[in-house]
């Protein structure tokens, strides 16, 4: 906790630290269910072992990694954004539906990202936030701004990252993408293109 930087000095609290470890034991191996999804659109797991994050996707790995070192609380509200809630869920199995309708073909490519989203469930980790700030206490004003602010400052990353990734795919020949991805691009471009008649 040396790396605290908020005037209020951050006290060890083992009982979130519990949940934070258990989150994360939950959540380690995650990728594997988007790495699943990659190869059945035909992009080899080694393509994306050896690929490099966009920088946007630090940006938001950097920001949690703060977030942390300032405050668990704030880490705390930053974990809880991205963990969906019961309406997030529906839109998020909604949104992946159509994807693997009009991507997917008989692949069904949304199908490992939908059981990521389930297990989420299962683990209940829409409550993170709650739960976890069920341990904190009392809270000045000052620390529940501050981890406000922190969440507040990770939409405003999360927003960047989402134009720099359309702006990254809008780019197919950009360095940073593996061929296999490049490739997936361009279909999925061809197959919005109206046919010349």
């Amino acid at each position: 906790m040396s790396a605290c930087r908020t005037r209020q000095r951050c006290v060890f609290n083992a009982r979130a630290r519990t949940k934070f470890a258990e989150h994360y034991a939950q959540e380690w191996d995650h990728g594997a269910f988007f790495i699943e999804a990659l190869e059945t659109v035909g992009v080899a797991k080694s393509q994306v072992a050896h690929a490099e994050p966009a920088l946007a996707t630090s940006a938001v790995l950097n920001h949690m990694r703060r977030c942390a070192r300032v405050d668990p609380l704030s880490y705390a509200v930053c974990s809880g954004f991205l963990e969906s809630t019961g309406d997030d869920r529906v839109a998020g199995n909604t949104f992946l539906n159509l994807l693997n309708q009009h991507y997917g073909d008989a692949r069904d490519t949304a199908a490992p990202l939908q059981r990521h989203l389930k297990l989420d469930e299962d683990y209940g980790h829409n409550g993170l936030l709650e739960e976890t700030c069920a341990d904190f206490g009392d809270l000045s004003a000052q620390r529940a701004s501050a981890a406000l602010d922190a969440g507040y400052r990770l939409v405003e990353v999360l927003l960047y990252w989402s134009d720099a990734i359309v702006e990254l795919y809008t780019d197919v020949d950009h360095a940073r993408l593996p061929q296999g991805v490049r490739d997936v691009v361009l279909a999925a471009r061809q197959s919005l293109t109206p046919a010349s008649t």
